[in-house]
């Protein structure tokens, strides 16, 4: 009870620290929750390749360069979306530390670490979905060519074979693939878990704004009824007064026509006098 209120709190307080900082605007926070998320399922890969390194392969070089970039991932995420107040600037810093955190395991491990999957279709997935497609194009790019610069290599037998068995490094290598392809499927699914999430607040925001707009056109078209009733109304209201206007005169023609002009006193009984 204790560690789940603990982590709520420290949820709340870096979602108030980072993604908080952000305008509530153009999707700017939906993308620095896909960020951060992102940036949650490398470190989870880190963590566990960085163990993997040290405790499986006995190499101290491969795990601390995945943890530091798992400390730099915690540490310079946040700071870049506090700061920044952009997701581009967070998502951009945290391709070029994971890139360079696989380029440093590829070295180390001779590329059996870092299989081709990771570059061709783990880092422009992670790239699109959080910098869109421009971003996406343009860590493919890089990617490419990390491993054209490893196939060179390996191809003129520039770098030096790994020291490590090659029953390890085989392990290291289907591990690897896996853990790509969990990486993989994790931000495929999140990211069309939030996604749609908005889509569906957009479409329940649509609706509601239907509905207050149509609640609206029914009080505005009930109000011009009632204005119109009462307009009739004062219309015939002064038609009949000046009917009534038009009859009184008449009848009063009518009277002095008829009468002889003459001078009439009167009591206060209302007898000629």
């Amino acid at each position: 009870m204790r560690y789940r209120v603990l982590s709520a709190y420290v949820f709340k307080a870096m979602n108030d620290f980072s993604i908080g900082q952000l305008p509530d605007k153009d999707g700017l926070r939906l993308s620095g929750r896909i960020v951060i998320i992102v940036s949650t399922i490398l470190c989870f890969w880190a963590l566990l390749y960085s163990g993997m390194f040290y405790f499986y392969l006995e190499s101290t070089t491969g795990g601390l360069i995945l943890l530091c970039a798992l400390l730099a991932v915690i540490v310079s995420v946040p700071l870049a979306l506090h700061f920044a107040k952009t997701p581009d600037a967070a998502g951009s810093l945290l391709m070029l530390i994971m890139s360079s955190a696989i380029a440093g395991a590829a070295r180390v491990s001779g590329g059996y670490g870092t299989p081709p999957l990771y570059w061709c279709v783990v880092i422009p997935v992670a790239a699109t979905c959080m910098l869109g497609i421009r971003g996406g194009v343009l860590w493919s790019g890089v990617a490419v060519t990390e491993v054209l610069g490893f196939y060179i290599a390996g191809r003129h037998e520039i770098k030096a074979p790994p020291p490590f068995p090659k029953e390890k490094l085989e392990m290291l290598e289907v591990t690897s693939s896996l853990g790509a392809m969990l990486c993989l499927v994790s931000i495929a699914l999140i990211y069309e878990i939030m996604h749609r999430r908005a889509t569906e607040s957009v479409y329940s925001d649509r609706d509601s704004l239907h509905s207050a707009v149509q609640r609206r056109n029914d009080e505005l078209s009930e109000t011009r009824r009632r204005l119109r009733f009462e307009i009739a109304q004062r219309q015939q209201c002064d038609l009949a007064v000046r009917l009534s206007e038009e009859q009184y005169r008449s009848l009063t023609d009518q009277i002095l026509d008829g009468a002889a002009v003459g001078l009439f006193i009167m009591d206060q009984d209302l007898k000629v006098v």
